[in-house]
């Protein structure tokens, strides 16, 4: 098993019967994402273009994030409107 960095990201190639295996682990979390490839260079660009997905998923993500904390919206107050108004639509039975 090799151990690959790109874009400061470790992800792992290896040889298993016919195929190479790549696995990416995404930080912080006991999750990631693999994959299969005929050849060496076909697993390590397919390792390369997942951490590329992550990377821009996670730009995306920090962008929505800044949207929303920068919008001014007391984002508490509006939810307990909603809960209020649901509670008001479907009463719980008692």
């Amino acid at each position: 098993m090799r151990t690959r960095t790109y874009l400061g990201t470790d992800f792992k190639v290896w040889r298993r019967d016919q195929s190479w295996l790549w696995l990416v682990p995404v930080r912080g979390r006991a999750r990631g994402v693999i994959g299969a490839a005929a050849g060496e260079i076909d697993a390590v660009r397919e390792a390369c273009a997942a951490i590329d997905e992550m990377l821009a998923e996670g730009d995306a993500s920090a962008r929505r994030r800044a949207a929303v904390e920068s919008s001014g919206f007391d984002w508490a107050a509006l939810l307990a409107r909603l809960e209020r108004y649901l509670a008001r639509l479907c009463p719980a039975s008692g």
